[in-house]
């Protein structure tokens, strides 16, 4: 049957269809995505957030994968004014634990590297790595350092996250999977396992 558009509006006969989900920060699953996030509303019409204005007890998420580093104006040394519990523990760092006591290769280490680049970019500094964490095993992480600076110009704390997690190095996972292979060919070339009801 044919309708006229007088009997039926398209309305009328086309299925209501809810709108796609729309997705908000707190929708982000990603912690490097949402610090950055939360650096931006910082802002607040400047050009780079106050140091004052960053408060890790606000920080919910990020504090425990947190770094802060003071950056002396004179030189630009990056000094460490405090280092999240979780990223604490994964670098065996104590409390108190200063630049000098970051381990070479740790994940402290390898944000305090890119500090550089967060100076020359007066802007954050997003990456991803993948390294050895020990023998047999990796760390991929991902982060961002980001800017913070008192006058709104020059550059006096840079507050870094990042997350990672540990997987195992490709030559480990290529050896066990050759021995379950050898152990799977054995069990099948092997007596047949007994019949419990024979």
């Amino acid at each position: 049957m044919i309708l006229a558009m007088d009997d039926e509006t398209f309305e009328g006969t086309e299925p209501a269809y809810d709108a796609p989900p729309r997705l908000s920060d707190a929708d982000e699953r990603r912690l490097h995505a949402r610090a950055f996030n939360h650096w931006a509303t910082l802002q607040r019409g400047r050009s780079l957030p106050r140091p004052a204005d960053l408060d890790l007890a606000t920080l919910g998420g990020f504090a425990p994968n947190s770094v802060l580093l003071a950056i002396s104006i004179r030189d630009g040394a990056p000094t460490l004014r405090f280092v999240g519990p979780r990223l604490r523990a994964q670098d065996r760092l104590a409390a108190d634990a200063a630049l000098a006591d970051v381990p070479p290769g740790s994940l402290v280490a390898r944000l305090v590297a890119r500090v550089p680049e967060v100076i020359a970019a007066r802007a954050p500094v997003g990456f991803a790595d993948e390294f050895a964490a020990s023998p047999g095993s990796e760390l991929l992480c991902r982060g961002v350092l980001m800017p913070l600076a008192s006058d709104g110009e020059t550059i006096d704390l840079i507050h870094g996250v990042v997350s990672w997690k540990e997987v195992l190095s490709p030559e480990l996972a290529r050896r066990l999977a050759a021995e379950l292979g050898d152990a799977v060919e054995v069990r099948r070339a092997g007596t047949p396992a007994v019949d419990p009801f024979a």
